[in-house]
């Protein structure tokens, strides 16, 4: 069995209303604003200077003060195989993602749009970030709408994929990283069971990354960074799906691409396939 730790941009899964416009936007090669009804990393809010959780992202009962539990015990992939994980190996392509949950913004929105991921669940939405994840209600299909904590106290999933940070760039590092624990270590209290893989963030494309201060691919990295030491400290695995779609130089390669950011639709299957390799 074959374990990736070198670590991987992360969003709801859309009414079939809404996913048609998204599908022929990407299609056609139209920017992600025109593709997602909501704000990402193309219409970014407002840069924060201070460490202060910003503004638009606070509630009444603010994510800073919410008390997440402390992670217990977790086996270090690098100690053993777990069993669950050796029985992946014998599940079909078909089926592997059926007990699966994703979180993730815009880009996993586009993976359970375009690519056939089986029964599993997607808690994902265009914009989404560490400072709301646990605030927001999203439509979860015939479940009505859902916020985090009740998708995972509704069903027991066997392996929980985590992608976020991309929307967090312009705001202190230190902060997002400390954020990101906390939801991983809730993760992890919340479904014991499940197997939690962390996705390194996607690069964006080089033209993009040249162009702007914020959502470039040296502070993707750098982010990208921080959750690998979370992973190692957290005894997790992590996956770094920018090894299938990166040039050769660290940028998202422009022939997979429409908007410098986002994978154009027909491309999502391969990443499916990708993580199901890489399982």
């Amino acid at each position: 069995m074959k374990y990736t730790y070198t670590c991987m941009l992360g969003i709801s899964l859309c009414a079939a209303m809404l996913f048609t416009p998204v599908r022929e936007a990407i299609v056609q090669g139209k920017p992600a604003q025109e593709a997602f009804s909501q704000p990402d990393i193309l219409n970014s809010p407002e840069i924060m200077e201070s460490e202060e959780e910003p503004e638009e992202f606070q509630s009444e009962e603010s994510a800073e003060t919410t008390e997440i539990p402390q992670n217990p015990e977790r086996q270090n992939p690098q100690d053993g195989e777990p069993e669950e994980v050796a029985e992946a190996e014998m599940i079909s392509r078909e089926h592997f993602f059926d007990d699966a949950l994703f979180i993730g913004d815009s880009r996993t929105v586009g993976l359970f749009e375009y690519a056939d991921m089986g029964a599993a669940d997607a808690f994902a939405d265009s914009g989404m970030s560490l400072y709301k994840v646990m605030e927001v209600r999203l439509s979860m299909g015939d479940q009505g709408e859902k916020t985090l904590q009740e998708v995972l106290e509704n069903r027991q999933y066997g392996r929980i994929y985590l992608m976020l940070g991309i929307n967090e760039l312009g705001y202190d590092q230190e902060a997002t990283a400390k954020k990101y624990q906390e939801l991983v270590r809730y993760l992890v209290q919340s479904q014991s069971q499940a197997r939690l893989i962390l996705e390194m963030n996607m690069h964006v494309s080089k033209k993009r990354s040249e162009t702007d201060s914020i959502y470039n691919n040296a502070n993707i990295d750098a982010f990208n960074n921080r959750i690998r030491g979370i992973a190692s400290e957290e005894g997790l695995a992590c996956i770094d799906i920018n090894e299938r779609f990166d040039d050769g130089e660290g940028n998202l390669a422009e022939e997979y691409t429409a908007d410098d950011a986002h994978l154009m639709g027909k491309y999502y299957a391969e990443w499916a396939d990708w993580i199901y390799e890489n399982r």
